[in-house]
């Protein structure tokens, strides 16, 4: 049972729906979103591992260490003060594709 979502999720799928949103509430998930992800961050422990059974191979989609860890703290750091200094930006499209640039830099620091 997995009991927290991949680093990945709110990052990926919560910036899709910043695309919908204006004005205060498109700046409070904006600036949700990265604290969200940190928080799961902290759920996972050293060792963990995801793998899944993929036509004969193993994939490891998942995997947590010490390094690994410090990384995805950094980044979701970065992800968070890069959406206070782009709070004054009115522009939808750069707030959308910040949080999905960040995203896969918070992914690939957990995986291998």
């Amino acid at each position: 049972m997995i009991d927290s979502l991949h680093p990945v999720v709110f990052l990926l799928f919560g910036s899709l729906v910043l695309a919908f949103l204006r004005g205060v509430p498109r700046h409070v998930l904006l600036l949700l979103l990265p604290v969200l992800g940190f928080l799961n961050l902290l759920s996972f422990d050293v060792g963990t591992t995801w793998t899944y059974a993929l036509a004969g191979y193993q994939l490891q989609i998942l995997r947590v260490d010490k390094l690994s860890l410090l990384f995805g703290y950094l980044f979701h750091l970065a992800a968070f003060l890069a959406a206070i200094y782009s709070l004054h930006v009115v522009d939808r499209v750069q707030h959308v594709t910040g949080l999905m640039y960040a995203a896969p830099s918070a992914r690939s620091s957990l995986a291998t």
